[in-house]
């Protein structure tokens, strides 16, 4: 290896901004829990309901929506464009919210 120093420094950094990142057991509470599980309720329902506005309407105006394989959908107009341009739906499910502290399933 011809810096070994470097290398080590940047290991150093890397750990240094994941513990930045790590987030304690305690600041998760079931209120939070019950919060996500609320919205993502609402989210299910919305969908089923071909409500696109009031689904938009859960993200913030500058959100991006991740669809799997395609783009991102940037901005809440554009959330409620892409949420008009999905075939009807009789069913929605939302997936697991992860944090260090557990993990949640919303199915």
């Amino acid at each position: 290896m011809r810096h070994p120093r470097l290398v080590q420094m940047g290991l150093a950094l890397a750990a240094a901004a994941t513990a930045a990142c790590s987030v304690s057991s305690s600041s998760f509470t079931p209120q939070d829990e019950a919060a996500i599980r609320a919205i993502n309720d609402s989210a299910s329902a919305y969908i089923r309901a071909g409500a696109w506005e009031k689904w938009a309407a859960l993200y913030a105006d500058d959100a991006v929506l991740q669809p799997p394989n395609a783009r991102p959908v940037v901005g809440r107009a554009a959330i409620e464009h892409f949420g008009r341009s999905m075939p009807p739906s009789e069913s929605a499910e939302m997936f697991g919210v992860r944090s260090k502290a557990r993990e949640i399933l919303l199915t």
